[in-house]
């Protein structure tokens, strides 16, 4: 009989690092098993086994019995180079293995049909390069690429932190190879999935593979390298579910598998710039100057609010009266759900809140049957009350910016316009579509967000908006004098990037330091902030910034932050923090501090 440690599959903050369970069969290192693990049946991978006899004493002591390993799935299931990078993954971002199985392998490959492990291949060596450009000349570049690796007999894997995108670079780059381009996403059956998986692991041809995030499992000898394309989306982190920023793990993996490792975007992320000014990263071309475009801008500066106002500017009017005479194809830009944002009593100042969250109610579809309160974070929907919800005075009047707002405005002006599209961010994840004009609503509210990486945020959006336009891009603001919004506009990498990278050195913000982000909810608020004090004593050598979340109470739950700004992760921090609550959800470089 053999004790069995196993890293369970499951994202339980609550699931030790590994579990012991008994088996009276053989079994090893890197199989893939099945578990009973708080009363339902999981995968598990097994970590180590040892036989009984030189574990009897232990499981005497221990004041849990052992369970039995249900079965055995398949044999040599995860190669042992994994187990490396497990442990670098738990020392520097302090994620447990399990969290990580549970996140990059996809349930269609929990099968005992799936291919063997892939061995480490010989004579890989591990280099990190930017690969700077239009989406046109990525594209150029990503082909070459690709022929380049074929007539060298080998493989290269490409990956997009959306499926549109996943979707371009199939129509660009498998035309003509379909028989060796092989595509990982959501959108893809399990049964076909794994077929799909099989076969590009068994393949005697060099394969291509494009794949959203979890296609970072596979591995075949001939793979050299790693694309990571639109390296700054935010996408790459603000996955539902996902604790962890993908770019850091496909570095991590990178390294352990010797993958040549490419970071492709149009803007790269500020630390992947700075780090290759620095020569930590290979930079294959200029990273900043200006990006070129024939796209005329335009920036409308906003006046005060009058009892007249509309979001749609005289200015912004005449501009797109001569678009819609054109008959050309607009885009009116406006980053928030709803009619307004939110809804203010003119006599008390306060305004309507949400009583499970402390944010307010946005106003949705008034002057309809529809017409309600909508809290945009735990989905609450209440009446709209006739009276102050604090004062109970009848002047309630809703401010703020909304797309329901902008599209009954723009139809008061334009009752029989066509070709004109209103949309959030959203559009971003649909099918690319180009317009000749793009009219920013307005981004202010964005700058008044406490975050360190907003302005990276702001320059982003702005760009991929006039990336999407033809003619001409338009943005009204009321702080006409912001260089972030005007560098935007003008494509001035080189200029937005200086300033920010000043900007960081000065507060110490990444590259300069590597941040920790410490949270915890409670419903009860006094206990949370003496759980955050017990907290704190344990981490006062460090000099932790502590204080309620930006959006401090979300579905009924109080959230409290606790910020440390450290050259590196020492071992003797990471052992504080191993052993505060699993209460507190620790995330290492995270995407915001607030």
């Amino acid at each position: 009989m053999k004790i069995v440690e196993i890293i369970p599959f499951t994202r339980s903050a609550f699931a030790p690092t590994t579990l012991s369970y008994f088996s009276t069969k053989n079994i090893g290192r890197g199989d893939l098993v099945k578990i009973n693990f708080r009363g339902k049946e999981t995968f598990a991978i097994v970590e180590k086994t040892k036989e009984l006899a030189d574990k009897k004493s232990e499981v005497k002591k221990s004041r849990f019995a052992l369970k039995p390993i249900a079965g055995i799935v398949k044999e040599k299931f995860l190669a042992e180079e994994w187990f490396s990078i497990f442990e670098v993954i738990s020392k520097g971002m302090l994620i447990s293995p399990s969290v990580v199985l549970t996140s990059l392998f996809p349930k269609a490959l929990l099968n005992p049909k799936s291919a063997a492990a892939i061995a480490e291949a010989a004579a890989r060596r591990h280099r990190k390069i930017t690969a700077k450009g239009t989406g046109e000349e990525r594209m150029q570049h990503l082909r070459s690429l690709v022929r380049e690796h074929f007539a060298r007999k080998k493989s290269i894997m490409i990956l997009a932190p959306r499926i549109e995108t996943l979707k371009k670079l199939e129509q660009g780059l498998a035309r003509g190879i379909e028989k060796y381009a092989y595509v990982f996403s959501s959108e893809i059956l399990s049964r076909k999935y794994l077929d799909n998986f099989n076969k590009a692991q068994r393949e005697e041809h060099p394969v291509l593979v494009l794949g959203t995030y979890q296609a970072l499992t596979f591995d075949r000898p001939d793979l050299e390298t790693l694309v990571m394309e639109e390296e700054g989306s935010r996408l790459w982190r603000e996955r539902e579910g996902l604790p962890f920023d993908v770019r850091n793990i496909a570095q991590i993996i990178a390294a352990a598998k010797g993958w040549t490792l490419i970071f492709s975007d149009q803007i790269l992320r500020i630390e992947t710039i700075y780090y290759a000014e620095q020569g930590k990263i290979e930079a294959s071309g200029p990273l900043s100057g200006r990006i070129q475009s024939a796209v005329e801008t335009r920036l409308i500066e906003i006046g005060e609010k009058k009892e007249n106002f509309s979001w749609i500017s005289k200015e912004l009017e005449q501009e797109l009266e001569e678009s819609i005479f054109k008959n050309e194809k607009i885009l009116l830009f406006v980053n928030r759900k709803g009619y307004s944002s939110f809804t203010l009593c003119q006599d008390c100042s306060r305004a309507q809140l949400c009583p499970n969250c402390s944010t307010p109610f946005a106003l949705h579809a008034p002057g309809t049957k529809e017409r309600k309160f909508l809290c945009h974070h735990c989905l609450k929907i209440q009446e709209i009350p006739i009276k102050c919800a604090y004062c109970g005075s009848w002047k309630l009047k809703d401010f703020g910016l909304g797309i329901e707002k902008v599209e009954s405005e723009f139809k008061k002006i334009f009752p029989k316009a066509e070709g004109v599209v209103i949309a959030t961010e959203k559009i971003f994840s649909e099918k690319e579509q180009k317009f000749d004009l793009t009219a920013i609503i307005s981004l202010d509210y964005l700058f008044s967000i406490p975050d360190f990486r907003i302005g990276e945020t702001v320059f982003r959006l702005v760009s991929e908006l006039k990336s999407r336009t033809g003619r001409k891009i338009i943005a009204q603001t009321r702080l006409a004098e912001n260089k972030i919004l005007s560098d935007a506009l003008a494509g001035n990498l080189s200029g937005f990037y200086q300033s920010e990278i000043k900007s960081r050195e000065d507060f110490s913000y990444p590259p300069f330091s590597k941040i920790i982000k410490i949270t915890r909810e409670e419903k009860d608020l006094s206990l949370l902030k003496a759980e955050a004090q017990k907290a704190l004593a344990l981490l006062e050598n460090y000099h932790p910034l502590s204080f309620p979340a930006f959006h401090e109470k979300i579905k009924r739950r109080y959230r409290w932050n606790i910020i440390l700004k450290i050259p590196r992760l020492e071992e003797g921090l990471s052992l504080i923090l191993k052993n505060i609550s699993p209460s507190w959800n620790i995330i290492v470089d995270p995407d915001s501090i607030i």
